[in-house]
C-alpha cells in the first residue's frame, strides 16, 4: 500500500462455500410445508403402520393415552370442550322453558283457566331454569371444580334431578285433577345427560340415562296413561322411543369421544413437528452463522434453494460436485483483524481434547460478545485464530478504532482465559504428583 493511501484500508472478502450439505439441507428445510395438515398426514401415516388400522379405536386411543402419559393434559383440554356444551345447555333450555311458560301463562288467561298445576308448573319451569344458572355460574362452578374432582359428576346429578322432577311433578300434580299430561322433556334430559353436562365417566352416564329412563316410563305407566285403553301399546312405544334415544346419546357420546381424542393427538403431533422443526433451523442457523457472515450467509442459503427448485422442476440439470461458485465482496474504509492464541500447541498437550473444546468455546464466545458490542464482523475461525472485520456490512468510519478497543479487550479476556488454563494445569499436576 502506498504511502498517500495508508489512512484507507481495503478489504476484500473472498468466501467459497465449504459446507455445501449444511445449506442445502437448511434451504431444503426452508422451503419445506409446515402447514398443519402435512404434519398431521406424517403423524397418521406412522400411526397407521404402528397401530394397524387402530388408529380409530375407542380402547386402543384410550391406551395410546395412558401410555403416553397424556390423560391428565385431555382431561384439561376436554374441560374446555364441556364448559362450552354446558353454556349451549343453559342457554336452550332457558329458551325452551321462556316459552314454555309463556304458552302456559297465555292459554290459562285467554280460557280462563284456575287450576293448581297451572301455578306449579310455572314455579317448576322457573326451578328447572333457577338452579343451573345459579348451579353453573362461573363465579361458583368453577372455583368448585378445582377444588375438588367429584363435582363434574354431583352437578350433573342435581341438575339431571332437577330437571326429571320439575317435568314429572306437572304430569303427577295434573292427573289428580283428570287432566293427563305427558313429561315433554324426556329428550332434553335424556341428551343432557349424554352430550351436555360436565360429567365425563361413560359408565355413571348410561346409568343416570337408565335412571331417567325408567323414571320416565313409571310415569307413562301408572300416570299420563293409566287410563287410556291402548296404554299396553303406549307404554310399548314410548319404551322403544326410550331406548332408540339412549343408544343414540351413548353412540354420539363414545363418537364424540373418540374424535376428541383423535383431534387432540393430531393437533399434539402437529405442535410437535412444528418446534421439532423450529428447533433443528434454529441449530443450523447458529452453525451457518458460526461459518459465514450473515449477509453472506442469506445469499447463499437463497441460490442454493432456487438450484434444488430448480433441480425438482427437472428445467436444470446441476452436478453437486461441480458447485465452486465465488461469493466476493468489495468493501472499502475497513479494518481486519487476527487474534491468535500464543503457545496453543502447547496448551493443547496439557489439556485434555474436551477440556481444551470446553476453553476454546468460552475464550471464542467472549470474543463473539466483544465483537457484537464493538461493531465488529466476526468472518471465521482459522483453527485457533479469530478472523473479524470491522465497516461490513455496513460502512463506518470508526472501523479502526473498533478494532483497536476490540483488540484491547480481547487481551484482557485471553487473560482471564489463562488463568483458568493455569488453575487447571496446577490442579493436573497437583493430581499426578499425587
Amino acid at each position: 500500500m502506498q504511502d498517500d493511501n495508508l489512512s484507507r484500508t481495503t478489504g476484500s472478502v473472498v468466501l467459497q462455500v465449504g459446507a455445501l450439505e449444511l445449506l442445502a439441507r437448511y434451504s431444503m428445510n426452508s422451503g419445506r410445508a409446515t402447514s398443519m395438515l402435512s404434519s398431521i398426514h406424517e403423524f397418521r401415516s406412522q400411526e397407521v403402520e404402528q397401530a394397524g388400522g387402530k388408529q380409530w379405536n375407542w380402547k386402543y386411543l384410550r391406551d395410546q393415552f395412558y401410555q403416553k402419559d397424556l390423560e391428565g393434559l385431555y382431561r384439561k383440554y376436554d374441560n374446555k370442550l364441556r364448559e362450552t356444551l354446558i353454556y349451549i345447555y343453559v342457554s336452550l333450555l332457558v329458551f325452551f322453558s321462556t316459552i314454555h311458560i309463556t304458552s302456559v301463562v297465555v292459554s290459562t288467561y285467554y280460557k280462563n283457566l284456575e287450576w293448581k298445576s297451572t301455578y306449579l308448573a310455572v314455579a317448576m319451569y322457573l326451578l328447572r331454569v333457577g338452579i343451573p344458572l345459579i348451579l353453573l355460574c362461573k363465579s361458583i362452578y368453577i372455583p368448585l371444580k378445582e377444588r375438588w374432582c367429584l363435582v363434574p359428576i354431583v352437578t350433573t346429578v342435581i341438575l339431571t334431578v332437577d330437571l326429571v322432577l320439575s317435568d314429572i311433578t306437572v304430569s303427577i300434580v295434573s292427573a289428580y285433577e283428570s287432566s293427563y299430561l305427558q313429561p315433554a322433556y324426556v329428550t332434553v334430559a335424556l341428551l343432557a345427560v349424554y352430550i351436555f353436562l360436565p360429567m365425563r365417566n361413560n359408565f355413571i352416564a348410561i346409568t343416570l340415562g337408565a335412571i331417567v329412563s325408567a323414571s320416565y316410563t313409571f310415569v307413562i305407566a301408572f300416570v299420563s296413561y293409566y287410563s287410556n285403553p291402548q296404554r299396553e301399546v303406549m307404554i310399548a312405544s314410548y319404551i322403544i322411543y326410550l331406548i332408540g334415544v339412549n343408544l343414540m346419546g351413548i353412540y354420539f357420546r363414545l363418537m364424540n369421544e373418540i374424535i376428541t381424542r383423535r383431534s387432540f393427538l393430531d393437533r399434539r403431533a402437529c405442535v410437535e413437528s412444528t418446534l421439532r422443526l423450529k428447533f433443528v433451523k434454529e441449530q443450523e442457523e447458529r452453525l451457518m452463522l458460526s461459518i459465514l457472515p450473515e449477509h453472506i450467509m442469506s445469499k447463499v442459503r437463497q441460490d442454493i434453494r432456487h438450484m434444488f427448485l430448480n433441480i425438482r422442476s427437472h428445467s436444470y440439470s446441476h452436478n453437486m460436485r461441480s458447485f465452486s461458485q465465488l461469493y466476493v465482496e468489495e468493501h472499502d474504509n475497513v479494518s481486519i483483524l487476527y487474534a491468535d492464541v500464543v503457545n496453543y500447541t502447547k496448551i493443547s498437550t496439557t489439556l485434555s481434547p474436551l477440556r481444551m473444546v470446553e476453553l476454546l468455546n468460552e475464550l471464542f464466545g467472549r470474543f463473539d460478545e466483544a465483537s457484537e458490542e464493538h461493531d465488529v464482523l466476526r468472518i471465521k475461525f482459522l483453527g485457533d485464530c479469530y478472523y473479524c472485520v470491522s465497516g461490513i456490512p455496513k460502512p463506518t468510519s470508526q472501523h479502526a478504532k473498533n478494532c483497536v478497543d476490540l483488540g484491547l479487550e480481547m487481551i484482557h479476556i485471553i487473560k482471564d482465559v489463562r488463568k483458568v488454563i493455569n488453575y487447571t494445569y496446577l490442579l493436573l499436576l497437583e493430581k499426578n504428583a499425587h
